[in-house]
């Protein structure tokens, strides 16, 4: 028996390289039809998909998420996963440990992505954002039904949540972690008042300095629990949208660090691999005439904070909240946090 099991795992192996030289030869375009779905899935015909029809399979068991978005989304659903980019995986532990045994056993699908893992995992299904997988659809989609939300920006995480919870039949499931979202914004705008105060969120990159407004992922959840942004950044995202056609963000120089200047400011350094020139950049920054000048610095109300500010789903949205919850409202919401 053990000697069948070797021949088949050896031919398995065999066959795999073989596979994957057949999807560089060929491709796989939306299906125009329910006929042209396979047995075992549906025709699915949707907006929000990024290739307007798709087959989606009727059972779903295996799901293979290849985008920070995605995957955060269904760590927070409990949906069975088993596969995803390692670094996805290691970023959500820095600041959500206690989450580990449910990712313990994910395989690591690469960045890039490893089409051979992808064979040997036999997912059901595929999810991805647009703009991560789409130039790979046509491989994707021979090693599984790939289904690709037709992102815009990072401030529509919460639509793709709900998107991919529709396709995998997990609804209820999301409704209770919308809920729980929900009502923690809610409680924390209320406890602010009429008298909102402002706030401004700036990122240190290795060499760059950008600051976030309302279309982005932190943007989201600071204006969900009712905190606004300054007229002076108002005016920055407005020049940026017209220049880049990106008004979630701004890039700005050492000189116009006093556009950080609000009730509660929040920073966070971002690290390529292996590398830890942005904190470094961030400590020479503290230590400049500039940044001591800054009232938000001198009243002891800038506040240094981890890379889940600028992250992708729930489970970041409410470290987030625990953040705010404790610094500006001096209260401990962690407890309400239904991820720890």
């Amino acid at each position: 028996m053990n000697k069948i099991k070797q021949m088949h795992s050896g031919m398995k192996h065999m066959l795999i390289p073989l596979f994957l030289l057949l999807l560089t030869g060929c491709g796989v375009s939306a299906p125009g039809s329910a006929a042209e779905c396979a047995a075992g899935t549906r025709y699915l015909q949707e907006d929000r998909l990024a290739t307007g029809t798709a087959c989606l399979p009727d059972q779903i068991d295996r799901i293979v998420a290849l985008d920070p978005f995605t995957f955060e989304a269904m760590i927070a659903l409990n949906a069975p996963m088993v596969g995803a980019p390692k670094q996805y995986v290691n970023e959500l532990l820095t600041h959500v440990p206690q989450l580990e045994p449910v990712m313990e056993a994910l395989t690591d699908t690469g960045i890039p992505v490893n089409f051979e893992t992808l064979v040997e995992l036999e997912p059901d299904v595929i999810l991805c954002r647009r703009t991560a997988c789409e130039r790979n659809l046509r491989r994707l989609n021979q090693i599984a039904p790939t289904i690709l939300f037709d992102n815009t920006s990072a401030a529509d995480w919460r639509e793709s949540a709900r998107f991919y919870a529709e396709m995998i039949g997990m609804e209820a499931e999301l409704d209770a972690v919308e809920t729980a979202y929900d009502s923690r914004t809610q409680m924390i705008r209320e406890a602010l008042g009429e008298q909102a105060p402002t706030i401004s969120v700036m990122r240190v990159q290795p060499s760059r300095l950008r600051l976030y407004f309302e279309q982005s992922f932190s943007g989201i959840v600071l204006t969900d629990a009712g905190f606004i942004y300054p007229e002076t950044q108002a005016d920055q995202a407005d020049a940026n949208r017209d220049d880049l056609g990106r008004p979630q963000l701004a890039n700005i120089s050492e000189e116009r660090l006093a556009l950080l200047e609000a009730d509660y400011a929040f920073v966070y350094a971002t690290e390529n691999l292996g590398e830890n020139d942005a904190q470094a950049y961030l400590e020479e920054l503290q230590n400049q005439a500039l940044w001591q000048s800054l009232d938000v610095v001198q009243r002891d109300d800038l506040h240094l904070v981890g890379t889940y500010w600028f992250a992708s789903g729930y489970i970041a949205a409410h470290e987030m909240l625990d953040d705010l919850s404790l610094i500006v409202l001096g209260v401990d919401g962690s407890t309400d946090n239904p991820f720890k």
